[in-house]
């Protein structure tokens, strides 16, 4: 399954849904532990996602607080 297909039926949903299904997808496909702001990003627009541009992630992910966990910090960035 690609993440094209896995957002796709999120289409109408909120832009929390969306971001914390980029690092779902990436963690149960991909095996990636935590991705940056930026990954995330990257993963809503290679999907083609609706309004991918206008998201502000990590104000997204600091509000998502009991669904997403922040513990290690790469360089000046948070990873999720």
């Amino acid at each position: 399954m690609t993440l094209v297909e896995f957002l796709g039926p999120l289409a109408n949903k909120t832009h929390q849904d969306r971001v914390l299904a980029v690092l779902y997808y990436r963690e149960r496909y991909e095996q990636k532990t935590a991705l940056t702001v930026d990954e995330v990003r990257q993963g809503l627009k290679s999907a083609r996602a609706k309004g991918w541009a206008k998201v502000n992630v990590a104000d997204v992910l600091s509000k998502s607080g009991p669904l997403v966990d922040t513990s290690v910090v790469q360089g000046k960035r948070r990873l999720w």
